[in-house]
């Protein structure tokens, strides 16, 4: 049993001061195409006189321009995680020149017709205050207070007032982005309101988390289902690479890592891309396969941190993929199972252990959020685009939905469906739909400052 955490105790200005963080080599700033920096805000935005965190952000130019121009509209893109650093979106070392193909790229549609402002969310495993979570005087409590979506939202608007400063844009919350979106939309200190936003995949507060969890679930095995039937050539492919990891002295269960290559992209496409990885694991090296590991593991614990007091208040990670396996089993050995990966998060003798125990035995009650009447005020000052996708093992349509429909103001909020999965929005039909959403939200803007 893991020591209790005091979630909401008073915390001192020294203690934010002692935060643990990586290094960050502020020469990341130079680059010939995008426009990087970074932007001091407080720490704890209700005492703006403590210590401070420089936020990295990106401007990326549309293709076929420089960053100077703004001949294109600019789109903000809210990142998901929570723990997710905008180089996972595009690398940081991306090649311009095409050259040198990124092993991924989900703005490179996009950029086809937006600037693109992103960055990098406080605490990540990037350039923005990165935490250090091997140093064990990280406190789960202080983490889960200010490193929140609240804290994300001001963090945008002090990026968008520094880089943008006039400008219009439009915004896209993807996945846990939704989170910081929705606070975006409704708290009072917010005052830079995006002509349109699009809650893509997106995470909502106010839902019904247990519910969605067994969604989840439910997808994920529909999907693993698909894959048997469209390509059984790959389950023995599955089952070796288990036995690869055995025995390159890694753990069987690593297969699962997996999990998240089901349903993302369009069907045909993304067993492909599932086949292309197996082949590529089954002839790594055991460093080949270590380094597989950690780059799926990357924000797992700050993820783990982050997710109960946001989207599952009262439960952890661990507690609902226990309740979903033994709701929803799975059949076959070679099922990819994301539940196998949640509940071995942490779990490695280190001070996450017995932190990750605390939080087990005394999950956090969960952050405040703006009621939903809240929220539909906030939206009845921009336009609002419910983007849901098809085959998504994240956030399931019918979740997303019924989230969705929670937060309805007639004529600004509207809905579209995607196929694709949980990045459908990046993708060429996806971006085509925002797009074309976008002209319609300019024009109807225009007329009602014509009016």
């Amino acid at each position: 049993m893991g020591q209790a955490i005091s979630w909401f105790r008073e915390t001192a200005l020294d203690e934010l001061r002692a935060i643990p963080f990586k290094p960050v080599d502020r020469e990341i700033v130079r680059h010939s195409i995008e426009r990087r920096g970074f932007v001091s805000v407080p720490l704890d935005y209700s005492r703006p006189e403590g210590p401070k965190a420089d936020i990295f952000y990106r401007l990326i130019p549309a293709a076929g321009t420089s960053v100077a121009e703004a001949s294109r509209p600019t789109v903000v893109v809210v990142n998901g995680g929570p723990g997710m650093p905008s180089s996972l979106y595009r690398p940081y070392d991306f090649d311009y020149s095409g050259e040198r193909p990124a092993k991924v790229d989900y703005l490179g549609e996009l950029g086809k017709h937006f600037r693109v402002l992103i960055l990098d969310q406080r605490g990540t495993d990037g350039n923005s205050c990165p935490l250090d979570l091997d140093d064990p005087r990280s406190r789960p409590e202080i983490i889960a207070r200010y490193f929140d979506s609240r804290h994300v939202a001001l963090d945008h608007q002090e990026i968008i007032n520094r880089v943008l400063p006039g400008e219009p844009f439009f915004m896209i919350a993807q996945s846990y982005g939704g989170m910081v979106g929705m606070h975006y939309m409704s708290l009072p200190e917010i005052r830079r309101l995006p002509q349109g936003i699009c809650f893509s995949s997106a995470a909502m507060p106010h839902g019904d988390f247990l519910s969605h969890s067994h969604q989840r679930r439910a997808k994920q095995k529909e999907l693993n289902l698909q894959l048997w039937k469209s390509r059984p050539d790959l389950i023995p492919k599955i089952l070796e690479l288990r036995g690869h990891f055995r025995d390159r002295g890694l753990a069987p269960d690593s297969i699962h890592y997996l999990w998240n290559y089901l349903g993302q992209g369009e069907d045909g496409h993304w067993e492909s891309k599932l086949g292309a990885k197996l082949d590529s694991l089954l002839a790594s090296d055991g460093k080949g396969l270590k380094d597989f590991v950690a780059e799926e593991d990357g924000c797992n614990f700050l993820n783990y941190i982050l997710s109960g007091p946001m989207m599952t208040p009262g439960h952890t990670d661990a507690i609902l993929a226990r309740a979903a396996a033994e709701a929803l089993p799975y059949d076959e050995p070679w099922m990819l199972d994301e539940c196998r990966i949640l509940q071995a998060i942490g779990r490695d003798g280190t001070w996450r252990q017995a932190a990750i125990e605390a939080m087990d035995a005394n999950p956090h009650p969960g952050l405040p959020y703006p009621s939903p009447k809240e929220i539909q005020r906030g939206f009845s000052r921009s336009r609002v685009l419910f983007s849901l996708a098809l085959g998504d093992i994240y956030l399931p349509l019918e979740g997303v939905r019924e989230n969705a429909r929670r937060f309805s103001v007639p004529g600004v909020t509207s809905e579209i469906v995607l196929p694709g999965g949980h990045k459908a929005i990046f993708l060429p039909k996806g971006v085509k739909a925002f797009l074309d959403w976008t002209r319609s939200s300019t024009l109807r803007a225009r007329r009602r400052r014509v009016v």
